[in-house]
């Protein structure tokens, strides 16, 4: 089994390429397929700790989550990745549910620097969704690290529930940002907000795990991409699957670069 690139080699004899979607273009070999970043770090697992032949249920984890399961042979993304959109951000918040337009214009009213930098995220259409969850919660660091290093700033011992609903079998960004807006107005503090992001992402998390390996009857479950290595998120994560401890990269990477263009498996 081998991970690396192929300019590496000056010749190899393989059966089978391949190659991470996106950097597809040039042809390596004549039996070459594509593969997704979140299917290939989740083989990545998969191979590290020869779970070959068995089946696994998981997910990845940067920027977007993913669901995944494989039968002992494939990969199905079981729940693909949503990417998020700004695009009418507060226009959709505000026809989320009865009484979300209150919400929006309590914020205008009450936020006017946070309304109006959402209003710019807006023109910019495709952001990242932790880019727009910073914004919220009024962080200079307007990214996933900033609300990373926001959360690790609290020492209590648990915290609230963010909405982290479901709306047509994927995650739905605007309940989740709404849902921390509507904590802000209510004066709750961003270290106990972004810990409590965290806290409910394990949570949905764990459940969908959960419910995908009772469906499929799994037998292992996986954990990878780089998110995971967020404190509060793991530490939430180790408690719900106590009973079904996971895998995880170990001497890989649990990033991108776990999952290598031209990976050849011998």
């Amino acid at each position: 089994m081998l991970f690396d690139k192929m300019e590496h080699f000056k010749s190899a004899h393989v059966s089978k390429a391949v190659v991470l979607e996106g950097e597809d273009k040039e042809r390596w070999h004549s039996e070459q397929t594509s593969m997704h970043q979140d299917e290939a770090s989740f083989m990545s697992v998969i191979a590290e700790h020869g779970l070959f032949g068995t089946s696994c249920v998981g997910t990845y984890f940067d920027e977007e989550a993913s669901f995944l399961y494989y039968d002992g042979k494939k990969v199905i993304r079981v729940v693909p990745p949503r990417d998020f959109n700004a695009a009418d951000l507060l226009e959709r918040m505000a026809a989320l549910r009865e009484g979300s337009e209150r919400l929006v214009n309590n914020l205008k009213a009450k936020l006017p620097a946070v309304y109006q930098k959402l209003e710019l995220l807006q023109e910019r259409g495709s952001i990242d969704l932790f880019e727009a969850t910073a914004v919220i919660l009024g962080l200079d660091e307007q990214n996933m690290r900033g609300v990373t290093k926001e959360a690790l700033k609290f020492i209590g011992k648990g915290g609230i529930q963010i909405d982290t609903h479901v709306k047509d079998n994927r995650f739905d960004h605007i309940a989740f940002l709404s849902s921390i807006v509507s904590y802000q107005l209510g004066g709750v503090e961003s270290v106990l907000l972004s810990y409590s992001i965290f806290e409910s992402l394990g949570d949905y998390f764990s459940e969908l795990i959960q419910e995908i390996k009772t469906k499929t009857k799994a037998k292992n479950v996986i954990l990878c991409g780089s998110h995971f290595a967020n404190l509060s998120l793991f530490s939430r994560m180790h408690r719900n699957l106590k009973q079904t401890p996971f895998f995880m990269n170990v001497n890989y990477p649990i990033g991108k670069e776990n999952a290598v263009v031209g990976g050849a498996y011998l």
